[in-house]
C-alpha cells in the first residue's frame, strides 16, 4: 500500500509525460482532432451529409458552409460506412474529411 502511495505521489509531482503521445506534424496537427465512424443516413452532394454515429447520435454537415472545408470520398451514398475526421488547419478553419470505411 505504501509503495502505491509513493508511485502515485511520484506521478503527480513529475507528470505522466511518458504516456503522452506527440501529435503528428503537419497542417492539421491540433489538440482538437475528433474522429467518428458511422453510416451515411442522408447525402445530397454539395448540400447535406448526415451520418449516424451510433445509438441515437447523428452528425449533420451543411456542405454549403463557407466556414468549413470538406473533403469527401467520391463514391459516397446512403448506407456507406464512413470515417469522419474533424480538425482545424493552420489558419484556424474547420476541416472535415470523410472517407469510406473498408
Amino acid at each position: 500500500m505504501k509503495a502505491c502511495a509513493v508511485l502515485l505521489l511520484a506521478f503527480t509531482l513529475t507528470g505522466i509525460q511518458g504516456f503522452a503521445r506527440p501529435l503528428p506534424e503537419g497542417d492539421s496537427a491540433t489538440h482538437d482532432d475528433v474522429k467518428y465512424s458511422g453510416e451515411v443516413r442522408n447525402f445530397k452532394r454539395g448540400n447535406l451529409l448526415e451520418v449516424d454515429i451510433g445509438g441515437r447520435r447523428r452528425k449533420s454537415y451543411d456542405l454549403e458552409s463557407k466556414d468549413t472545408i470538406y473533403s469527401l470520398a467520391p463514391d459516397l451514398h446512403k448506407g456507406s460506412k464512413v470515417r469522419i475526421r474533424e480538425t482545424h488547419n493552420a489558419s484556424g478553419q474547420k476541416v472535415v474529411e470523410v472517407t469510406r470505411k473498408e
